[in-house]
């Protein structure tokens, strides 16, 4: 221990993220190791120095010695681009030129890139800009092919260093074990680093993630010319550790690097980290930086002048400047990072942030292994327990300087969940001790390193073929002599277990920080197991089974976690011991994706589509179903419990509602002409082209062609009731997200709970906004399309699903909130008889004034037409509007629904259903719900229909966004109120609510504020969920005798998770909203995008099994557990089956009946909108 810390004192640089800024060495013959520029060497003209030709021009190397005594060749300092100085600093990298010279000198390295080592104290800036070199090892016996095909596979190492430090210099990222084994050619590749690799400004001035471009570049010459080395230029492995990790996993997602390697090895990073969540606003972070290197006026420079400034200042100015930036000690130690480029940009590496590409399954499949280390988080932890004035700032600061540590926004409920799992002993006054090092060290470890790599399997074996291109993960536990800890302790010998980096010791020598292991140390078995282990992967692209496990694959997802075993290496006495443990760790997952969960509205979430649990399609073993329109082929996903089923993604039932059939009823989709169509989801569907007004941020996305659906039936293709086989019931699933947003996809709406059960389930797509609901009014566009689209998947329901073992007879259709809406709408389309015998209908109806259908759709539609831009559209006939309307870019058509808001911060539904002339062909609603429903013309199955308590939610939540008080915030928060409830404009409609719901008046203030969020949700709920339902059931009562029950329930029960945390994600202090719109559904549906998954036998699971089974049974049956002998208790009005919490932890929530008629709420409404 003595020794480490005299050899860590003794360096001039220490290391971060694994790298030391080296000074110059040599081997001993006077030939400089590190070197500024290119030097002159007489060796090279020695007889038998080896020499390679590549396309460049022929250089010569040199011999170094292995650890075994025998020699091996390595050609340092090889040009890749030409030098990034001048015009070409924040510039792309432009390759280099061929050399003159009869023979390049690659006999020694040249200098690291420019950098400054912020984890020193009182750094220097060290390297050159004139950087971009590559060194190449191959064994000595390892001649230039002569015509066969070269032999060995390439290893090509990228350091790591947080972006901002690190080198390839063999001092570092000594190559000699790997030369030992004989097996494989070895590259290590440098890139800029920190300003001069990532500064941007967001556009063609400085586009940003140069240093990723310089890997890039490095890895096209590797391709061009490894050959010439003896390398197989199709056995090509990238690997990186940390930062370097992040950039191999970049790779793989970046356009720039398909078919530039063929396996990838992440050592503790990848890109989902949080220091590489990409800057978001790179211009400003340009500007910061030019402020603090005296660049006049750079707030007025335009970027092009900008960038022009900051090439004149000396780059190790430049370099030495931005610590200036960093907002607390040397955090965020990432200050410059990847950035999201255009998409039009020539030239660009990323294009979307990397979560989302890894997300979505943008990426190249490869073989690929990931690895992580039990204390990585010492890399920051142990520099500031060991530094007091550190420490206390953070003990004093612990709530403002914990999420600049974790890249996080600050809030209470951050640090509450920290503390509840980290820091559970501390107190308000003292959050940190001296004593929870080990505490802070899993903190960082987790957040930074583990839970990242873990996520990044994960998600990959939900959407890559692991047959061909497999995951493993490993984990690396062994404890040897030297350890990186005794540098981030600043010299403190003490064990601190296996941290950040400890890996690198026994896979590169580092005779810059660490003395060689004496020869027959115990060590030097890690040495040989962990080299050969990285050698095998790279020629079979699988880890080598050093113990029995079951690996990361698409069918071992069980429990909708990573649920596959990791080969841990340990030490145990002087042997290397490799055991298997499980990879899943839900305290992880769950703690983490709570934090850091995506944000939707109306439950949906707009994503590309992400295939869940894929098989894969090239084999035989795979699902297949044949129908009228062609066979195809599905995958297979297991339920919550671990049932195995079958899912088909991605069907289509309509043709693609483009062109002519923009606003226009759907046309069944014809029989598919490329042979067996591939459902297994690898194939993305986009979702119906959709802003959410409620989460304007989030732009537009999806697509027009978008009439798909997924189908999943369980692997038993059969039912028991009562002890008798049966046939299956099949549940037709319709999305909420008010007629304008919704998805169908299995990130939201993933059937794995209900796949618990005997039932097929069917989720459907269809047309939203002005696609889905636009109308002229006339046979031009008559409206309805959405629900006609709806309609269609169930003729095509009722036509095929015999033939995935479903019973057209025993069909259910179930929608939530607008979907549910749409059920009901369903329901009163006598049209659909035969089409479903069931109806569910889940916190949505359609007598509620957001579903009532538009009075005047056709002024609506001129008016639309106006705000894109459509010249004379109030003269045109209705054709002619609707054929210029179909002209427009389906984007800017809805883009331009913001103009509907007149200026109002908060979103309008603007369109739904609207009555169609009777005149008008396959017209979907030719009178108005509310005649229809109390007429008793409707479908005379059983329905099941209730609420949450608190759905009107949905609609109060924006309120919390405000921040001003304002007359304009009051009017505008005035036209959300009438607006929302049926667009009310009687002047006497809002005292009327104020007089009933705010008794006392002058405790309003000048507007709504978070304190009446209470209120305005009893509001919004009451007139447009409540008294919608309890309407409908009083009309249902006059025809009870001829027509299907209705079942009622009241959905009670509060568990941990809830959507008010999605719909008010900034709300801080949290704030306890009760039971919200769109909570049900977490127990219906499996949302991973949302909610971490429960865990196997908690309370919630049981919740979620038995809210399932009672759907299911109903779907089955067309009977809920009702208490039909006090039906007429409450003036024909049934009592509701409550569902709420209970105090046994064995059954968490108990039935119930109740009554939810409510006689004054009734009657209050009934007046108020028949006044309006």
């Amino acid at each position: 221990m003595l020794r480490r810390h005299q050899t860590v004192v003794s360096l001039l640089l220490l290391v971060t993220n694994c790298v030391v800024s080296c000074t110059s060495s040599g081997y001993g013959d006077g030939r400089p190791l590190i070197a500024g520029k290119m030097q002159p060497d007489s060796s090279c003209d020695r007889d038998g120095a080896p020499r390679v030709c590549v396309a460049e021009g022929c250089l010569v190397g040199t011999y170094m010695p292995g650890m075994a005594g025998e020699q091996f060749e390595a050609f340092l300092g090889i040009p890749f681009a030409k030098p990034p100085v001048g015009e070409l600093r924040f510039a792309d990298p432009i390759p280099n030129e061929p050399w003159t010279d009869q023979l390049y000198n690659a006999s020694f390295e040249r200098s690291m890139c420019l950098q400054r080592n912020d984890l020193l104290p009182n750094p220097p800036v060290t390297g050159s800009e004139d950087c971009l070199y590559l060194n190449v090892y191959r064994p000595k016996e390892c001649s230039e092919p002569t015509g066969s095909a070269p032999s060995l596979p390439v290893i090509v190492y990228i350091h790591g260093g947080g972006f901002f430090s690190g080198t390839a210099s063999p001092l570092l990222v000594g190559p000699e074990y790997i030369m030992d084994t004989k097996r494989a050619i070895f590259v290590s590749i440098q890139y800029r680093l920190g300003v001069l690799g990532f500064l941007s400004t967001g556009d063609a001035s400085a586009p940003g993630n140069f240093g990723l471009k310089d890997q890039t570049l490095a890895l096209q010459w590797v391709k061009r010319n490894i050959a010439s080395f003896g390398g197989n230029d199709q056995l090509i492995t990238i690997v990186g550790q940390s930062a370097g990790a992040t950039s191999v996993h970049m790779h793989l997602i970046s356009p720039l690097s398909r078919g530039l390697f063929h396996r990838a090895i992440m050592m503790s990073g990848n890109s989902l980290v949080p220091w590489n969540i990409p800057t978001k606003d790179p211009l400003a972070l340009a500007r910061s930086t030019a402020e603090v290197v005296n660049v006049m006026g750079a707030d007025n420079l335009s970027s092009k002048s900008l960038i022009a400034a900051l090439r004149e200042i000396p780059g190790e100015q430049l370099v030495g400047s931005t610590s200036k930036l960093k907002r607390w000690s040397v955090d965020p130690l990432t200050l410059f990072r990847p950035v999201v480029e255009s998409k039009n940009s020539p030239n660009a590496f990323l294009i979307e942030e990397p979560k989302e590409s890894w997300l979505n399954g943008n990426y190249q499949q490869i073989p690929y292994m990931a690895g992580f280390l039990p204390n990585e988080g010492a890399v920051r932890a142990l520099a500031i327990f060991k530094n007091e004035e550190l420490f206390n700032d953070l003990r004093n600061n612990f709530s403002t300087i914990l999420p600049i540590l974790l890249e996080r926004p600050p809030s209470k409920s951050l640090i509450e969940d920290i503390r509840v799992r980290f820091l559970n002993d501390t107190t308000d006054e003292e959050p940190i001790r001296p004593d929870n090092l080990q505490a802070f060290v899993n903190l960082y470890s987790e957040a930074a390193f583990i839970y990242p790599v873990e996520l990044g399997v994960k998600q990959y074996i939900t959407a890559a073929d692991t047959d061909l291109a497999p995951a493993s993960v490993y984990k690396f536990s062994y404890k040897g002599r030297y350890s990186y800890s005794v540098i981030y302790a600043a010299g403190d010998p003490s064990d601190y277990g296996v941290v950040h980096c400890d890996d690198l010791n026994y896979l590169f020598r580092q005779p810059a920080i660490f003395p060689d292991y004496p020869p027959g140390s115990p060590e030097l078995k890690m040495v040989d197991t962990f080299v050969n282990f990285f050698i095998d992967f790279a020629m079979t692209g699988r880890a080598t089974q050093l113990a029995p496990y079951r690996e990361c694959k698409n069918e071992n997802q069980v429990d909708q976690s990573l649920d596959c075993d990791v080969q841990e290496f340990i030490r145990v006495g002087d042997e290397v011991q490799v055991n298997v443990i499980n990879a899943r760790n839900e305290e992880i997952l769950e703690q983490t994706v709570m934090s850091v969960r995506a944000v939707v509205f109306l439950c949906v979430v707009s994503l590309a589509i992400l295939p869940s649990r894929a098989g894969n399609p090239y084999v035989q073993n795979v699902p297949r179903v044949c129908i009228e329109d062609g066979c195809m082929r599905g995958s297979w996903m297991r339920s919550s419990h671990g049932e195995r089923y079958e899912a088909f993604i991605g069907v289509p039932f309509a043709k693609p509602p483009i062109g002519p059939l923009r606003f226009a009823n759907p046309v069944p989709n014809g029989p598919w002409t490329n042979g067996e169509l591939d459902a297994t989801g690898r194939i993305p569907r986009a979702p119906c082209l959709q802003q959410n007004l409620f989460l304007p941020e989030r732009g537009v996305e999806g697509k027009e062609d978008c009439l798909y659906l997924n189908l999943y039936r369980p692997f038993k293709k059969e039912g028991k009731q009562n002890g008798t086989t049966t046939s299956i019931p099949t549940l037709v699933y319709i999305h909420g997200g008010g007629f304008l947003a919704g998805y169908n996809s299995p990130l939201v709406a993933g059937a794995e709970k209900l796949m618990d059960h005997p039932v097929i389930v069917v989720t459907i797509a269809y047309r939203l906004g002005a696609f889905g609901f636009l109308s002229t009014g006339d046979e031009a566009a008559s409206g309805n399309f959405g629900l006609k689209d709806q309609q269609l998947a169930l003729r095509w329901v009722q036509r095929n699903i015999e033939a995935f073992g479903g019973d057209p007879q025993l069909v259910t259709i179930m929608g939530h909130s607008a979907g549910g809406a749409s059920v009901h709408l369903q329901l009163m389309n006598l049209g659909n008889e035969g089409l479903f015998q069931r109806a569910i209908s889940l916190s949505g109806n359609a007598l509620t004034p957001w579903s009532a259908p538009r009075t005047n759709p056709e002024q609506l539609a001129r008016i639309q037409a106006e705000l894109l831009g459509v010249q004379q559209a109030h003269q045109m006939t209705t054709s002619e509007l609707v054929e210029a309307l179909r002209t427009i870019d389906a984007e800017q058509f809805v883009y331009s629904y913001a103009g509907f808001t007149n200026g109002s911060r908060y979103p309008v539904i603007v369109y739904g259903p609207v009555v169609e002339p009777s005149t008008v062909e396959d017209a979907f609603l030719t009178d108005s719900p509310k005649e229809l429903w109390s007429r008793g013309e409707h479908l005379s199955v059983p329905w099941l229909t209730g609420v949450v308590p608190n759905d009107g939610f949905i609609f109060s939540a924006p309120i919390l966004k405000d921040t001003d008080c304002s007359k304009e915030t009051f009017d505008q928060q005035k036209i959300l109120l009438l607006n929302v409830l049926g667009g009310v404009t009687q002047s006497g409609a809002l005292p009327i609510l104020m007089e009933h719901f705010l008794k006392n008046q002058s405790t309003m203030g000048e507007c709504f504020t978070k304190e009446h969020v209470n209120i305005l949700t009893k509001i919004f709920n009451e007139g447009l969920f409540v008294y919608p339902l309890t309407l409908s059931v009083r009309q249902h009562a006059k025809h009870t005798r001829a027509k299907a029950p209705i079942y009622l329930y009241s959905f009670n029960y509060k568990g941990p998770l809830s959507y008010s945390t999605i719909l008010a994600p900034a709300n801080d202090p949290p704030q306890d909203f009760g039971i919200v719109h769109c909570d049900e559904l977490i127990y219906i549906f499996r949302a991973p995008i949302l909610f971490p998954d429960f865990r196997r036998n908690s309370p919630d699971a049981k919740v979620a099994k038995k809210i399932t089974k009672l759907l299911v049974d109903f779907a089955q049956t067309g009977v809920a557990p009702s208490n039909r002998e006090d039906d007429l208790s409450y003036g024909g009005f049934p009592q509701a089956l409550e569902l709420t919490n209970s105090n046994n932890v064995d059954e968490p929530m108990v039935q119930k009946y109740t009554n939810i008629y409510d006689e004054d709420m009734y009657n209050f409404w009934t007046l108020f909108y028949s006044n309006q």
